[in-house]
C-alpha cells in the first residue's frame, strides 16, 4: 500500500477501505509471508504489544507501527504471518475486539 504524496483525506480513506477487505486481499510476498493491516490502534501501543497480541493465536514474524517525521504514531500497523491461513484466522478472531481501550480493525 502505497501512501506517499496522498492528502490526509485520500489516505484515510484508503485505510478505511482496507479495513473492510478480506483477508485475501492482503499483500503476499514471494516468501509465502502475509500482513495483516491493524488499523485504531491506542496511541500508546507499540511493536511489542502488537506483537504480543497477535502471536497469542499465531506464529508472528514482525509487528511493526506507522509513525510520521517526529516519531508519533499513525495509529495504524502491519503485523507479518506466516500463511494466508493465519492471515484470515487472524482477521476473524481480533477484527473489532478492544484493545487498550480501542476497537481495532
Amino acid at each position: 500500500m502505497a501512501v506517499r504524496g496522498s492528502s490526509q483525506q485520500q489516505l484515510l480513506h484508503r485505510l478505511a477501505h482496507a479495513t473492510q477487505q478480506p483477508a485475501s486481499a492482503t499483500h503476499h510476498n514471494s516468501d509465502s509471508t502475509c500482513e495483516v493491516f491493524v488499523g485504531y490502534l491506542p496511541h500508546a501501543c507499540d511493536e511489542r504489544q502488537l506483537f504480543e497480541l497477535f502471536d497469542q493465536y499465531h506464529h508472528v514474524e514482525e509487528a511493526r507501527i506507522m509513525r510520521n517525521n517526529d516519531h508519533e504514531t499513525l495509529l495504524y500497523g502491519f503485523v507479518k504471518l506466516r500463511s494466508p491461513q493465519e492471515v484470515h484466522q487472524a482477521v476473524k478472531l481480533l477484527n473489532k475486539t478492544v484493545f487498550g481501550g480501542r476497537r481495532i480493525k
